[in-house]
Parts: structure tokens; C-alpha cells; sequence
């Protein structure tokens, strides 16, 4: 069968060629010269048909395959090696090309200069710039990204134009989204910050990660009290945010605007605790969250520290919630929308932002 298939493909070659079909590309240097033939095949690089350097329209290896430019298909068992792929290009293992408009995708990894179209691998791909989709299993890594990365751990690139996906996403510079766990854009929303609320004598710790049009806020409060000395009391809150203003140059003040779900467990931790001691299984449950809405006013005081201030809003829907008695405290207004009842408690507070 493999004898049948070279056959064809020599008499396919020689009837390309004395139709003027196979020819050298005259403007290529002289370094640099290919030639054409519409098939490829290849058991390894160096053992071949034709022999050479060859642009193609079909690539075909059993183990891997190497040409010059591809205008069209390039496939292999194991990997392949080529300088331009206008069209797709897959490999079993690995894929390495200069530039890639169209799909490049392997089993284990892709390696590409500039890619215009879409990556996809295994594991993870590298390229330059990326006009297009990049997807991997457990990381990416470009220098530019126009379009989409997507990764199953991270994603790495020097700016992105478009969205990040993945658990730990990287940028220098970000003018889009990054979706994950946690997100670092260097000229995004990152940090640290501690905040006091005089009306319900709670201090609150969180952390901003993402970018200014849509970050993710981590944050835990305890009564003041009770730092260093019991749980009681502990509430813990995730949600997402949206950063406006702040770019100057300058001392260029912001506005953070929050939406999160908190929860308090303060009680539920001791209990566990105390069951431990007792060597008892703990068999409660935690109380019910509840929507919060935060405002947060931001004044850069230097390069690293910003002073911050502003309000938050706990909605209890119904009296359901487990918002704890100690945030019942500021200024309560009860509503109610259609049939549903419920009350907020809006609260002032001011901190530090590092």
C-alpha cells in the first residue's frame, strides 16, 4: 500500500513539474530557494518524497515532517517543522512554525512566531503575537495577545487586548478582562487594603486583583474586639468590581463599585473548634449569605499607599439572610420589590489601600 501511495505521489510530481507547477520561487533570496509541489510525504525529516526543501499544499508524515511554507494542510504523528502554515497545521506531539494565519494544534505544545487564527495544545503554547485564540490545557505565554487566551492554570502575555481565562492570569498591560482566581495586570487593579467602620466597629481586610473594567475582591471582617482572640463574629465576602478614573500620571483619584456575596462563619468556626476539644463531630451549618454593594473612593497619597473611603450597603432579603446582628447597625431603610421584602443597612468606613 505504501509502495502504491509513493508511486502515485512520483507521477503526481512528475506531471506537476513538467507542467511548470514545481519551480523554484524566483523572489526568494538565493539562500533561501524552495520549491513547489502539491504533496508532501514524510517518514522523518531527511527521509522523504520529494527530498528537500519543499512550500506544499498537502503535508503528510508518519513520524514528523519539515518544508519550508504550507498553503493548506501539514500533518504528522509526532511533530512538525515548518516556516509559514496558511491553513492548518497538527501534530500527535509538537508543532514549531515561524508564522501561523490559520489553525496550529497538538497534543502536547505549539511553538510559533506570530500566529493569526488559533493555538490549541495539550499542554501549552507559545507564540509572539497572537490575533486570534490561544488555548491550552495548563499554560500560554505570548508577548501580544488580540483576541482570547485560555488556559486550564495560566495565562502569561506582555499586553492584552481582549480577555484572559484561566486560574492565574499575567499581563503588563491589559485593555480588556481577566477572568480567574487571581489576576495581575501591571497597569490593572491590584492589592492590598485594611478598612475601619466606625458605626459597627468592624475592621475589614481585602485584596482587588484584575483588571480596572472588571477585578475580583477577596475580604474578611471581624469585630474590632475580637482580633487576635475569638472568631465570633468572622464574615467573609468574594465578588466583582469595576475601577473608574485613576489613570493619570498624577495623584488621580478613583471609584471602586463592588457587588459581593458575604457570609458570616465566625460562629460556625468556633463551634467546630469546640467540638474538636470535645472530640465530637461537628454537625451544624453555616448561615445563609447575603447581597453587599460597595462604594470606595480612592486618593493616591504616594506611588505604593492611597487613602480610601466610602460606604457599604447589607441587604437582608426577608429577614432570611445571616447577616449577622452586629452589621445591623447605620442607616436601615426597609423596601420591598414586587413581593419581596427587605432591609439595608448602609455604613461608612475609611482605610488605607497598599
Amino acid at each position: 500500500m505504501r509502495i502504491r501511495i509513493l508511486s502515485l505521489a512520483a507521477v503526481f510530481l512528475i506531471l506537476a513539474t513538467s507542467l511548470g507547477i514545481a519551480q523554484p520561487y524566483r523572489d526568494r533570496g538565493e539562500n533561501d530557494r524552495a520549491y513547489f509541489t502539491p504533496v508532501y510525504l514524510s517518514l522523518v525529516p531527511g527521509l522523504s518524497f520529494p527530498f528537500g526543501s519543499w512550500d506544499v499544499l498537502v503535508a503528510a508524515g508518519a513520524v514528523g515532517a519539515a518544508v519550508h511554507d504550507v498553503d493548506g494542510l501539514m500533518g504528522s504523528g509526532v511533530f512538525n517543522l515548518s516556516n509559514n502554515i496558511r491553513g492548518a497545521q497538527g501534530a500527535g506531539v509538537f508543532n514549531i512554525a515561524g508564522e501561523v494565519r490559520g489553525l496550529q494544534a497538538a497534543g502536547v505544545f505549539n511553538l510559533s512566531g506570530d500566529l493569526v487564527g488559533a493555538q490549541s495544545a495539550g499542554v501549552f503554547n507559545m507564540a509572539g503575537e497572537v490575533r486570534g485564540v490561544q488555548a491550552a490545557g495548563v499554560f500560554n505565554m505570548a508577548k501580544d495577545i488580540d483576541g482570547v487566551q485560555v488556559a486550564g492554570v495560566v495565562n502569561v502575555a506582555g499586553r492584552v487586548s481582549g480577555v484572559q481565562l484561566g486560574v492565574v492570569n499575567v499581563a503588563d498591560e491589559l485593555d480588556g478582562f481577566q477572568i480567574g482566581l487571581v489576576n495581575i495586570a501591571k497597569d490593572g487593579v491590584n492589592g492590598l487594603g485594611l478598612l475601619y467602620e466606625p458605626q459597627s466597629d468592624y475592621s475589614w481586610a481585602y485584596w482587588q486583583n484584575g483588571s480596572r473594567y472588571l477585578y475580583t475582591i477577596l475580604g474578611a471582617g471581624l469585630p474590632t474586639g475580637n482580633l487576635g482572640s475569638s472568631p465570633m463574629g468572622l464574615v467573609v465576602a468574594a465578588g466583582l468590581g469595576s475601577r473608574f478614573g485613576g489613570r493619570g500620571h498624577g495623584y488621580a483619584p478613583w471609584l471602586d463599585v463592588e457587588i459581593l456575596a458575604a457570609q458570616e462563619i465566625g460562629a460556625e468556626l468556633q463551634a467546630m473548634y469546640e467540638a474538636e476539644r470535645a472530640g465530637l463531630a461537628w454537625s451544624g451549618s453555616f448561615a445563609p449569605s447575603w447581597p453587599e454593594l460597595r462604594l470606595r473612593l480612592g486618593l493616591p497619597l504616594s506611588h505604593r499607599l492611597a487613602l480610601v473611603g466610602g460606604f457599604v450597603m447589607d441587604i437582608d432579603v426577608g429577614g432570611a439572610s445571616g447577616l449577622p446582628t452586629g452589621l445591623k447597625t447605620g442607616w436601615r431603610r426597609d423596601s420591598s420589590f414586587f413581593d419581596a421584602n427587605f432591609t439595608t443597612y448602609t455604613r461608612w468606613y475609611l482605610g488605607l489601600k497598599f
